[in-house]
Parts: C-alpha cells; structure tokens; sequence
C-alpha cells in the first residue's frame, strides 16, 4: 500500500507541474496571438492549440484540485454523523467514495466511448485527430479513479494521509 501512495504522490506531483507547464504554454501562445494579431499576423494554429491545451488543463486542474481536497465536499454532513458514530461515519465516507468512483467511472468510460468515434475528425489548421482532445476526459477520470481507491484504503487503515491527501477531517 506505501507503493501505491508513493506512485500516487509522484503522479501528482508530475501532473502539478504539467499543470505549471500547460498553463505557461496557453498564456504564451494566446498572447503571442493577441499580439501578431495587432500588428496583422496572426497565428493560424493558436485557437486550436489554446482550446486543446485548455481541455486538458481543466481536466488535469480537476485532478489536482481532487488530490488536494479543495473540491467541494460533505464535511459538515461527515462530522455529524462521525461524532453521533464513528462506524456510521466511516460507512458513509465510505458511501461517498463508492458514488464517488462510481461517477468517475461512468465519465472515464463515456469519454472513451467518444474517443473512439471522434478519432476520425481532424481539426481544421493542425490537421490532427480531434480525439486528443477528448482523450483528456478519460485520463483525468482515470487519475482519479486512483485517488479515490487510496481515500478507501485510507478508510480502512491507520495510516496517515500525506498533505493535500487529509481524509475529511
């Protein structure tokens, strides 16, 4: 289990800083666009480029923003019924982390399903497949898809979570 924790921290860690990497990339290309713009030349690709990476930055940004726990979530609710019964409480963390990977689960598999139809498309000036991105739907329901199952081994054990990894407090 301290493998797949430690895998798991190193994976946010490296999509934090594609994060970083990504958000750079857009800014630079949507302000050199803005800019060429103005003086009459601009970029042909950069729309499509900036939608593309700007997919992928909501879906990786959901990801990260799940790792760390600053989605909103049921901690009122949790306390209640943690402190009336702390089996009650972890079965209904439990519950939320089930409902949970169950959503993730259906959006990870649509978003393939759609992958597979939209891998034909191109887009108009890169003349790539438009499946690139959709593809970013199902990694970052697969990324946490994985969070999800070390908050349930966090359930069931002693352990204590790593920052941004707090299990309702």
């Amino acid at each position: 289990m301290k493998i797949y924790f430690k895998f798991l921290d190193g994976l946010g860690w490296v999509m934090e800083k594609l994060l970083i990497i990504l958000m750079i990339a857009m800014v630079g290309v949507v302000f050199a666009n803005i800019v060429l713009r103005f003086v009459g030349r601009p970029i042909r690709w950069a729309d499509e480029v900036a939608r593309l990476v700007f997919v992928w930055i909501a879906f990786i940004g959901m990801y990260v923003g799940f790792r760390r726990k600053v989605h909103p979530s049921f901690t009122l609710l949790v306390k209640i019924i943690n402190n009336k019964s702390t089996k009650a409480g972890k079965f209904f963390k439990l519950l939320i982390q089930l409902s949970i990977f169950f959503f993730l689960a259906i959006i990870t598999y649509g978003g393939y399903l759609y992958i597979d139809q939209a891998w034909i498309q191109t887009t108009a000036v890169l003349r790539i497949s438009v499946g690139w991105k959709y593809m970013a739907a199902p990694v970052g329901g697969i990324l946490m898809l994985l969070e999800v199952l070390r908050n349930i081994m966090l359930l069931f054990t002693k352990e204590k979570a790593e920052f941004g990894q707090k299990m309702f407090k």
